[in-house]
């Protein structure tokens, strides 16, 4: 909403407000990044949990919030057909972590058989 203001009056302004946002933005998710590693990391220790396994969902996750709030930037700037493209490799880059899994999970099912 912010950065729509900017552009509005200073349009060559808004572009360096958005990526300080984000970089500001970021840097807070880092922090709370680790603390969730460390807290993933005691739970699945606890649990008996494939840590690999939780690695990539929260690695999933992650693809999908950074693919939503691309599309968001690139929409709110005016870049439709950019937006699509990034939200279609950040499809591309959630099923690139997955397949492997379902691959492993199939070969398991096929020994049940």
């Amino acid at each position: 909403m912010i950065i729509n203001m900017i552009k509005q009056y200073r349009s060559e302004y808004a572009v360096p407000a958005a990526v300080a946002v984000s970089v500001c933005l970021l840097w807070i998710i880092a922090e709370e990044a680790i603390a969730l590693r460390e807290i993933t990391g005691s739970l699945t220790d606890e649990l008996n949990i494939d840590s690999e396994l939780v690695r990539d969902i929260i690695k999933i996750i992650c693809i999908s919030y950074a693919r939503k709030i691309g599309c968001d930037m690139c929409t709110d700037f005016g870049y439709k057909a950019i937006a699509d493209k990034v939200d279609i490799f950040g499809r591309f880059a959630a099923a690139a972590v997955i397949i492997p899994k379902l691959h492993s999970l199939y070969v398991d099912i096929i020994k049940l058989l």
